[in-house]
C-alpha cells in the first residue's frame, strides 16, 4: 500500500511539479511517511542506530525519510536546518519536531521525531526514545509529556 501511494504521488509530478500537484503529493507522501514510520513501533533504541534492528532518534527520522527519496542530515543538530521552519500551531503530519536533550544546561537540539497528527488535532509524534520507561520507537502525546519544556522548533520537509 505504501509503495502504491508513493508511486501514485510520483506519477502526479513529484516535488518539482506545480503547486496544486505538490499539495496533493505532500498529503499522500505525509500519510505514507507516517504509515511507514509506524511499522517500526516497538523497535529497540540503539545509540547511533540507523536500521530496523535498532534506532536512535535521528537515525529513525533519517531512515524513514530516506525511504521516500529525501536526503537529510543524519544528526539531530543537522536536522535543525532541514526544510522550512514552521510554527508549532501550524505543525502537521510528516513535519519534523525538534527538542533539546535532557540536559537542561544544553540548549542545542538533542532529540527529534516525526509528527503523526494533523494541524487540527492534538500533537502526537513518533520517535526513537532512550527513556528507561518507554524505550524504542514509540508514539508520544506532546501535551501530556515533558517535551513542551524542551521544544525548539518544527521543520517542514514535505511541501
Amino acid at each position: 500500500m505504501i509503495k502504491a501511494l508513493y508511486i501514485a504521488a510520483m506519477l502526479q509530478g513529484g516535488p518539482s511539479s506545480s503547486d496544486s500537484l505538490a499539495v496533493n503529493h505532500s498529503v499522500s507522501i505525509a500519510d505514507s511517511v507516517v504509515s511507514y514510520a509506524k511499522e517500526f513501533l516497538g523497535t529497540p533504541y540503539v545509540w547511533a542506530g540507523a536500521s530496523p534492528s535498532g534506532f536512535d532518534c535521528s537515525g529513525f527520522v533519517h531512515y524513514v525519510f530516506s525511504r521516500f527519496g529525501y536526503s537529510i542530515q543524519r544528526s539531530s543538530s543537522g536536522l535543525a536546518n532541514t526544510g522550512e521552519a514552521i510554527e508549532l500551531k501550524e505543525a502537521r503530519k510528516g513535519d519534523i519536531i525538534l527538542f533539546r536533550g535532557t540536559n537542561p544546561n544544553d540548549k542545542s537540539v538533542g532529540h527529534v521525531g516525526i509528527i503523526i497528527s494533523d494541524t487540527t488535532e492534538k500533537i502526537h509524534f513518533i520517535h526513537a526514545s532512550s527513556s528507561k520507561k518507554h524505550p524504542g520507537v514509540v508514539i508520544t502525546d506532546y501535551e501530556n509529556s515533558n517535551y513542551p519544556s524542551r521544544f525548539i522548533s518544527v521543520r517542514r520537509l514535505l511541501k
